[in-house]
């Protein structure tokens, strides 16, 4: 038959305490019958000193059995307490790393590193403000309005908690004005206009803050497929980008689609989004952030434009196109794409890095 192990861990302590109890001895009738100190027969009892050869020897003639005996109770007990405390911790580690991606945080320096489970458990609890680590509560969390990120089939949305948790933690140390709705309505209705001038994106998000919004790009984490994300940080919304796609069409059309969630939808702090805009997600939330993206981005006069060269778009006609309209090459590439009118693998060279041309003052982890 198989050897069965103990439900409960029982050390040497509780065996000398049953002798003493068939004794009716104390604890100083103890220390003094094996003459050892009463802070040492304490920690005896409550399993906290190793049982020495030399007190294996004394307690066999206290009580009668083989020094071996209390040897073996001993080592027993203390390799059961080794397996015990492996199994915990990794139990603990493995419950950890399947809710937040630790060796991706530790990267971006988003968490210090850990040396055993205890220190893990801690920075588990520490990130969510936990006073102990408790799991099922982080389970019954609900995600943000999510934009159909769970399309993938390895979407992990404790990963996109973990985002959203460091992207609000890192908002906080941005500061921006009271916020004039008013304000940025206008902002948005000119930002084509900034995508063409050679500072435009810093410009615009100088400006956008100055409306009481606060701008912070934060890459995403694996599993989370995320370009950009709004909320409410206090009385001050709050605008994420992520650089996902290191590209200027992605970063303005990204912007003019939160903006659209700041202005058409987020009253309070429990108004959250994380978009990923490669996937159509037709919710009615969705749709209007879109059609305030296009608006913003003059989609209409764009597509007008090039309505009679569907099939024979150049980039000779895209530069036109930009110097007439006043909206970066970039972007009407990007719509032109977005529309099926031009092929994913044409004119790619009329785009450009955007993550250069962001202050460092919005890159939280730099």
């Amino acid at each position: 038959m198989a050897k069965l192990k103990p439900f409960l861990n029982i050390g040497p302590g509780e065996f000398i305490k049953e002798e003493m109890e068939h004794r009716n001895w104390t604890n100083e009738d103890l220390a003094q019958v094996l003459g050892l100190s009463p802070k040492t027969i304490s920690e005896l009892l409550n399993n906290k000193q190793r049982v020495t050869i030399d007190t294996a020897k004394v307690l066999s003639k206290a009580f009668g059995q083989s020094p071996q005996y209390w040897l073996n109770l001993d080592n027993n007990y203390r390799l059961r307490l080794q397996e015990n405390e492996n199994k915990s911790g990794v139990e603990i580690k493995s419950k950890i790393y399947e809710r937040m991606p630790i060796n991706d945080m530790i990267k971006k320096g988003w968490i210090n590193n850990y040396k055993n489970a205890d220190d893990l458990c801690k920075i588990y609890m520490d990130f969510w403000e936990l006073d102990e680590p408790n799991f099922e509560w982080l389970d019954k969390l609900i995600l943000p309005n999510t934009r159909k990120s769970e399309a993938y089939s390895n979407f992990n949305k404790y990963y996109l908690l973990t985002w959203t948790k460091m992207a609000k933690r890192f908002s906080e140390e941005i500061e921006a004005g009271k916020f004039a709705k008013n304000k940025l309505e206008i902002l948005a209705k000119n930002l084509t206009d900034y995508s063409t001038k050679s500072n435009g994106v810093s410009k615009f998000l100088g400006d956008m803050t100055d409306t009481g919004v606060k701008f912070v790009c934060l890459s995403h984490l694996p599993r989370t497929y995320l370009d950009g994300a709004s909320f409410l940080h206090g009385k001050n919304p709050v605008i994420v980008y992520t650089i996902r796609y290191d590209r200027l069409d992605n970063f303005w059309f990204t912007l003019a689609h939160e903006i659209g969630h700041v202005l058409l939808h987020i009253k309070d702090e429990n108004d959250a989004f994380v978009d990923d805009l490669k996937i159509e997600d037709n919710s009615r939330l969705e749709k209007e952030a879109n059609e305030f993206a296009a608006e913003a981005l003059q989609t209409e006069k764009i597509l007008n434009f090039f309505s009679g060269y569907k099939h024979y778009t150049s980039a000779y006609r895209v530069e036109q196109a930009s110097e007439e309209l006043n909206i970066h090459p970039a972007v009407i590439v990007g719509i032109l794409k977005y529309h099926k009118i031009l092929a994913y693998n044409r004119l790619n060279q009329l785009n450009e890095t955007v993550s250069n041309k962001i202050p460092k003052k919005y890159c939280v982890e730099s």
